[in-house]
């Protein structure tokens, strides 16, 4: 029984008694034995009393006459025996009081003091750990029925069964007690009791929902709750419940529990609050014998504070418990707080790296990326060989990456790789270093370290990522060989790799752009047979599209990307495959097709990232179905609805579009329906475009102001034939949309659209609306100054074309300024086509500055940057003319060569390449060398009168210097014969003046 019960048993045996010598009864007659004993056990001197007690009832039994009641002496005896135990703690005197009150119930049954005396019993069998008799005494009590208890009486017997079976662990036994204990109490503190009795036997019995309904009964502050087994007791249940799903349950208990520290605390204050009261009562009376009883009751407290104060303090346990449900059920904020107070309290306690671990995990739930960062140091410092060090490491080296510190990322990460290569989240760790790398841009470090590790680190668990991220690198930089290399070698040696599927797609897409097609096709149709239920089915479709194009399977094609289209949930994606489609559909010339793709994205995809791409290319779409008005109308309203969103980077293609397309269209039409009123109103030109096909074609070759469509669509009207020198009606249904075209065409221009929403832009101070409207009016020719010049936080938020614009409005007046906008322009957009005209910008103030070298910089990132654009042939040759400036002219004439090996890039391009070759050979003196170069120039290319302009005077000066004077007026002579159509005025003049001057 534990100490703290004991003080119930003492408050009842204790009574009064002082401590007086004995009489030497035997010679007292028998009337002054009885008178003494009565009136000394009337003053509670019992101990006094029991001698005369004794002789009373010895006297009695000695002589079968005597009719005295020994009923009450010996219930008095028995007492005494008690009092004397108080006072001597001899347990022998519980035994005489035993014996007392089995003789009283034996010859006195049905005497009144047998109730008592049964009661007593009790509380000395419990003293006497006599456990077993003491359950028994209750049980008879309570089942006979015999001995009318009052309820304090019958609660306090049902109560001592509960300690005796409870406290024992006898649960199955004490179960049917507990429940009348707790239908029968009227005190928290009893009730309390019972519900821990039952709570322990229902959980033991998994009667779950028994044990639940107990709960109520703990959250009043009482004594069994400030108790270890009750609090254990929940403990242990807690986990049952967890393990049975029950989170919410198993959470209630958990917050019920007291730890050790709360269960010292109360028991202290409980002593403290006892010792109060006995200097209250000594106040009083020093010698009232409440006193003993509280002493009794301080000494047992004592007793229990000190048993506790030995014990573990359940906090842990606690804490651990509580964040372990919190996590499960998916409140990592409150479970992130119980582990890291773990965490920080018990450095040293043997769970100490699960407290990090678990804290570290909820950190990365919530994103708290101070405590990531810190509790990841930290554990990768005190827990090297931890168990979970790979994965701590891990997703630390993950949110080093995404928080940009990038120095310690690759640290960490190198450092794992380097010295864990056959750690299992090798593989892991290796890619996000590796696609860090890759976004960072730093490709050489990549291939360097990937190719050392694979060297150095044989059978790493991330060989295969080493395969697949390097050809990842070599596909980005065109090095499709090695690409296909690295990928061959991973699909060969790892069969079941997590990249084998990715590097088969990405195989097939560096065969695609290694002008492999024919190969590029098998791969990506087997890739599909292969992988059916693949996630990379979209791209898949999308290159087979592509595949198909390069082929000329114009509707093989179609049908891919539409398929791509289907399947993907990428935007980007789905982006690309509806531009290739509408670019498909307008070389096909099914521009009605091409519409029908574009408004249909617009419909279905209203939030798209390029919506006003897409918008672009729709009103494209209205131009070639001959309603560019349709297409004005679209554009203006666009402009309008998105020149506000700083992140939309298309509107400002719309506002360029709009004044390109507005002058074009406005030309086209105004020359076209003269075209109409011509033939019209002049019969002799009728007569001749009708029937004279030549002249037709005429019109349209010379004249490219004209709508170029029209001659093909009169060409082939069946009308088109010499009826129409009489009646020009059959052809209306081709010509008249010309009419209404112009007729409707919007007489607002550009620069007056831009200005009216100018004016409402600056009032609203819409800073980003106000530039692009600029950008607008400059482009249209109009200049107009920013209400406050432009800054350094302009160029932090404009979009690339407006980079674009603001440094060509300041390079006259403001040239570090312009440099600093194309800088911006590389810095914040690397990808954007705008680089292109940003780095071609640097090049030439490069070039201004004198620094050449610079120069062929950034035009060298141009062609490593955007290999694929249609300028390249253009920065090729101002690479060459750089370069030939640079005295490096054997360089510049390999570049030209390039040029003029590519047969996609004949026409201009190739012109200007035979022309700055004999540029380079001028520079060179080799005169003669010049001169071939030159000639074919203008022989080759006649129709290009700028370039065939620029050489024949090239070449005369070149024939001058090798002294041939009559051949350079001859060349300069049929200059003038040939170019007087197509040479720039400013150089036709330039070959007559200097033709008149070697003449004179």
């Amino acid at each position: 029984m534990p100490r703290i019960l004991k003080k119930t048993v003492f408050s009842i045996l204790l009574c009064l008694g002082a401590s007086l010598s004995a009489q030497n009864v035997s010679q007292l007659a028998l009337s002054q034995i009885q008178e003494q004993a009565n009136r000394l056990a009337g003053d509670g001197r019992l101990i006094e009393a029991l001698p005369y007690l004794e002789e009373l009832i010895s006297r009695v039994d000695g002589d079968p006459k005597n009719e005295v009641e020994l009923d009450f002496p010996l219930f008095l005896a028995g007492t005494a025996e008690i009092q004397n135990y108080v006072k001597s703690k001899n347990a022998s005197s519980l035994g005489k009081a035993l014996a007392w009150y089995q003789r009283l119930q034996d010859e006195y049954p049905d005497s009144p003091k047998v109730k008592e005396a049964l009661l007593k019993s009790v509380d000395v069998y419990r003293i006497l750990k006599r456990d077993d008799d003491a359950k028994a005494l209750i049980q008879r009590i309570l089942s006979e029925g015999r001995i009318q208890l009052s309820y304090t009486e019958e609660n306090k017997l049902i109560k001592d069964f509960v300690e005796l079976t409870y406290y024992k662990g006898k649960l199955d036994e004490g179960l049917p007690v507990f429940i009348r204990l707790l239908d029968s109490s009227r005190s928290d503190e009893d009730k309390a009791l019972a519900a821990a009795a039952l709570f322990e036997a229902y959980v033991k019995k998994d009667q779950l929902d028994e044990a639940v309904a107990l709960l109520p009964n703990f959250v009043q502050e009482t004594e069994v709750g400030h108790l270890p087994q009750l609090n254990v007791s929940l403990l242990e249940g807690s986990d049952k419940f967890v393990s049975k799903g029950r989170f919410n349950e198993a959470g209630i208990m958990l917050n019920i529990i007291k730890t050790t520290d709360v269960m010292i605390e109360y028991h202290e204050r409980k002593i403290a609050n006892k010792k109060n009261r006995i200097e209250q009562i000594k106040l009083l009376s020093a010698d009232d014998e409440r006193i003993d009883v509280i002493n009794e009751e301080i000494a047992a407290a004592e007793g229990l504070l000190e048993n506790l104060r030995k014990l573990p303090t359940l906090r842990n346990d606690l804490l651990v418990r509580r964040a372990r449900n919190y996590t499960i059920q998916q409140r990592p904020y409150e479970a992130f707080w119980m582990f890291y107070d773990l965490m920080i309290e018990n450095p040293e306690d043997k769970q100490s790296e699960f407290y990090y671990y678990a804290a570290f995990s909820n950190a990365l739930r919530l994103d708290k990326n101070d405590a990531i960062i810190q509790i990841g140091r930290d554990y990768r410092e005190n827990f090297p060989e931890g168990d979970n060090f790979e994965d701590v490491t891990s997703a630390f080296a993950l949110k080093l990456s995404e928080l940009e510190y990038d120095n310690e990322f690759l640290e960490v990460a190198e450092s794992f790789l380097s010295e864990r290569p056959l750690a299992a989240a090798g593989g892991t760790i290796y890619a996000q270093w590796a696609n860090h790398l890759l976004q960072r841009g730093d490709v050489p470090r990549l291939i360097e370290k990937s190719t050392k590790w694979q060297t150095t680190n044989k059978e790493s668990t991330y060989e295969d990522g080493i395969y697949y991220w390097r050809g990842i690198t070599q596909l980005i930089l065109a090095n499709y060989g090695s690409a296909i290399g690295d990928f061959d070698k991973l699909i060969a040696s790892y069969p079941n790799s997590t990249y084998y599927e990715e590097s088969k797609l990405r195989r097939s897409v560096a065969l695609f752009y290694s002008e492999n097609v024919l190969l590029a096709r098998d791969a990506l149709y087997g890739f599909t047979a292969e992988f059916p239920e693949s996630n990379s089915l979209d791209q898949a479709y999308f290159f087979l599209g592509e595949v198909e194009s390069y082929t000329g399977n114009y509707d093989l094609s179609l049908r891919h990307f539409m398929l791509s289209i289907e399947l993907t949930n990428t935007p980007a994606l789905r982006e690309s495959a509806t531009f290739r489609i509408g670019e498909v559909q307008e070389n096909l010339g099914r521009y009605d097709d091409m519409v029908a793709t574009f408004e249909g994205f617009i419909t279905e995809y209203p939030e798209s990232s390029r919506i006003t791409d897409v918008i672009f290319q729709l009103g494209r779409g209205y131009e070639y179905i001959r309603n560019p008005n349709r297409m004005l109308t679209l554009y203006r309203n666009s402009i309008k609805l998105y020149i506000s969103d700083p992140a939309n980077l298309g509107i400002d293609s719309l506002i360029e579009g709009y004044v390109e397309k507005y002058d074009r269209n406005l030309s086209v039409l105004t020359e076209t329906n003269a075209l109409l009123d011509q033939l019209e109103n002049d019969l002799e030109f009728r007569t001749k475009f009708v029937t004279d096909r030549g002249f037709l074609f005429e019109q349209f070759y010379y004249n490219k102001d004209l709508e170029p469509s029209l001659y093909n669509r009169l060409r082939n009207h069946p009308s088109f034939t010499e009826a129409l020198v009489s009646d020009l009606s059959p052809i209306a249904d081709i010509t008249s949309v010309y009419r209404e075209q112009l007729a409707s065409y919007p007489s607002q221009t550009p620069a007056q659209y831009f200005k009216s929403l100018l004016q409402s832009a600056r009032a609203a101070g819409d800073r980003t609306q106000e530039i692009r409207l600029l950008m607008g009016l400059y482009r249209s020719g109009d200049t107009l100054a920013p209400q406050k010049p432009f800054n350094e936080e302009d160029l932090a938020t404009a979009s690339p074309r407006v980079l674009l614009y603001i440094a060509d409005n300041a390079k006259d007046t403001r040239i570090q300024f312009a440099v600093k906008a194309w800088e911006a322009t590389l810095e914040r957009f690397p990808e954007d086509d705008a680089c292109i005209v940003a780095y071609l910008r640097l090049a030439d103030y490069n070039e201004q500055q004198g620094e050449l070298a610079a120069a062929l910089k950034n035009l060298q990132a141009i062609e490593a940057q955007f290999s694929g654009s249609p300028k390249l042939p253009a920065v090729i040759l101002r690479q060459g003319d750089i370069l030939t400036k640079m005295g490096q002219s054997d360089t510049a004439r390999a570049r030209y060569q390039y040029i003029l090996k590519v047969p996609e890039w004949r026409g201009e391009a190739h012109a200007r390449a035979l022309l700055q070759t004999g540029d380079s050979y001028v520079a060179d003196k080799a005169y003669d060398k010049a001169h071939g170069f030159y000639e074919r120039t203008f022989l080759t290319y006649p129709q290009f009168g700028e370039w065939s302009a620029r050489a024949y005077i090239a070449d005369a000066e070149v024939l001058l210097k090798l002294g041939s004077k009559q051949d350079a007026v001859s060349t300069l002579q049929e200059a003038v014969d040939r170019l007087a159509e197509a040479a720039p005025v400013d150089l036709f003049q330039a070959i007559q003046s200097k033709l008149k001057e070697l003449q004179s």
